[in-house]
Order: structure tokens, then sequence, then C-alpha cells
């Protein structure tokens, strides 16, 4: 079946709502320009990580003219049509999906069981999970990250892979790096300081002129049993669970509209790439530029319409100065680097 008469088959399946049998549930999700109704059955595990989310409202129905996202599971056999790829078949798709003028994007992985499928005309997408119990963490603690990136490209905003930290005037860093550079770690260490965040692992950047906002998407924070904090006083979160394959303690912070660090955005006033420092001893590794350390860690995380994301990511890069800010393993280490981010931010 071709991919266009998938898409049709879907549609015809799903649209108007309450035409697809089931418990369905609504929750209406919003991070700055992003807007989205996911709609999941409340049986299946969907219905519990929709509480990763900074700002999710349930509702009756989804709105009129909003973006829909199913979250379907091995419950709803007959919902999705039949779809039989090669490893040929698979590869293309990604690769379709990379260039920016597809409207269409579908994203199986058949290693874990799961299909991402967008229909930017039709304002429809799908996230089809066999089993929720095997949801990969970063789907459970970030979930339906792939919708937030390509919704927020096409609301002229981006997804960035960082962590955030602001002051009460409302302007704020973003902590921008690869995966165990310290974002996470390096934001609640300021949190328990005093300062606000917007996440400490992604946001929705949206720039302007001369200008950039910055959006909580998740309410989830993560703690690394390595770090050199614990959950204590001026931590806020609640503890959730902690994450199989990497160790960290997952915590809630505070929803929209409730009390707590966690802020609904603020206006960037710098970019700090962290980097592990090198160990005593150790060689010094070359740094990347800063453009391409600030932007290549988010594309990699979702590698969808790649050439209008980097370009998206030049347009922030440009309205905000950014600095390189080592992080020296242990306790010294991350004072200072968080010293370093809190000069940036006073300026």
């Amino acid at each position: 079946m071709a991919h266009r008469q998938w898409f049709d088959e879907l549609a015809g399946r799903l649209m108007p709502f309450g035409q697809a049998q089931g418990d369905w549930i609504v929750h209406a999700v919003r991070a700055g320009p992003v807007r989205f109704d996911v709609i999941a059955d409340a049986r299946s595990g969907f219905a519990d990580i929709v509480r990763a989310f900074y700002a999710a409202t349930e509702l009756d129905r989804p709105e009129p003219g909003v973006f829909q996202v199913w979250c379907l599971d091995g419950r709803h056999p007959r919902t999705l049509p039949g779809l039989h790829l090669s490893g040929a078949g698979v590869r293309a798709c990604f690769e379709a999906a990379r260039q920016g003028g597809a409207h269409q994007l579908l994203l199986p992985d058949p290693a874990r069981g799961l299909i991402t499928a967008f229909d930017a005309s039709r304002g429809l997408g799908v996230f089809h999970a066999e089993d929720c119990a095997r949801l990969p963490s970063w789907e459970r603690y970030s979930p339906l990250k792939s919708f937030v990136h390509l919704l927020a490209l096409q609301a002229g905003a981006w997804l960035a892979h960082g962590g955030s930290v602001a002051d009460a005037r409302g302007r704020g860093v973003l902590l921008a790096g690869p995966g165990g550079s310290g974002k996470s770690t390096t934001t609640l260490n300021l949190l328990r300081q005093g300062l606000n965040s917007a996440g400490d692992d992604y946001a929705v950047l949206a720039p302007g002129e001369g200008a950039c906002q910055v959006h909580a998407v998740y309410r989830t924070l993560k703690l690394h049993p390595s770090a050199p904090l614990a959950i204590g006083p001026g931590l806020d979160g609640e503890p959730w669970e902690v994450d199989a394959t990497t160790g960290k303690q997952v915590l809630l912070a505070n929803r929209a509209g409730e009390v707590g660090r966690l802020v609904p955005g603020f206006r960037l006033s710098a970019i700090a790439g962290l980097r592990l420092a090198p160990e005593d001893g150790a060689a010094p590794v070359r740094a990347a530029p800063g453009f391409m350390h600030f932007a290549l860690s988010s594309v990699q995380q979702a590698p969808y319409w790649a050439d209008r994301s980097l370009a998206m990511a030049k347009r922030v890069y440009e309205v905000a100065p950014y600095a390189d800010v080592a992080v020296a393993r242990g306790a010294a280490g991350l004072s200072g680097a968080s010293r370093r981010i809190v000069e940036l931010l006073e300026r």
C-alpha cells in the first residue's frame, strides 16, 4: 500500500472523533506556539505518560482546528492500517522524513514495535506502541518529542535539546549539549540555588525580531545517581520513577498554574554550551565550533526536516550570545559551571 493510501485509510478510521471505538481521554498540550491534542485510551499506559507534559489540560473532546495525536497500543489492532515494509522500505521512510518538503511522515521502528505517523495536511498524527510497558525511556519521560519538533517547525519555532535556568526578571540561559554533558545536573543545582527553569532536557524556542522566547514542554526532571546532588529541600519535584536504562531518578516538577520552580517561559539572554572537562592527565578533546555544538545534538534527537531545523537553530544562535562552559566532575566542578552560568545571566 502506498504511503498516501495508508494515510487516507488512517484518517478514515480515526476522524471525526468518536468514530474510533475506545474509551478515549483527550488532553490539550501547549508549549508556546506549539499546540496539539493528545487522544489516548484510558486503559492504556499512554494516559499516564501525559503527566510528563508541563501544560496538559483534560478536555471532553478535541478542539476544532488543533492537530490531533492519537496514541494507540495493541488494544486497537483494527484502527491502524496494515503496514508491511522491508528493511529498505523502513530506511526510505526515514530518509524522506529528513527532507523538509514531505508533509506526510511515516516512521516505523519494527525493532521496538513503534510507529510514528505525521500528516500535516490533515492535522493528524499517530504514535503506536504495541506494548506501553516496553516504551523506551525517552518516549516515557519526554513523550511525543517528534510531534513537538515537527509542530514547532511549522509554527516558526524549534525544539532544543537543552536545560534552562531563568531569574525572577524573566531572563534566562539555555544549557545546550549532548547527553552526558551535565545539562540536568547543572539545571537542578541552579534550581536549588533559587533560579527557575523551563525544563532540564528540552524546550521550545521561538525566535523573533532580535529576541527569542523559551517555552516549557515537559515537567520531568532527571537526577543521575552519580550527581553530587540529593533530593531534598530546595529541589522541587516529587519522585516519579527510576529510569531503568540510565538509573536516573525521574522527578515531576510543578504543572502550569502551580507554584514551583518550573515556569512557562522566559526571554533568552545567553546560550551556554556545556562540555565535560577532560579528566586529569587526559588529552584535551578538540572542541566543535559553537554553532555545531549548540545545534547538532538537537538535530540528532529529532532528525526530521533537518534543513528546516538547522535554519531555525541558526536564527536562535544569531540572537543570543554563546559561551563555552566546561563542567568538571565532582561538586567543585558543578559549582564552578553553575557560577559561570549565573555570570552569563547577570550580564
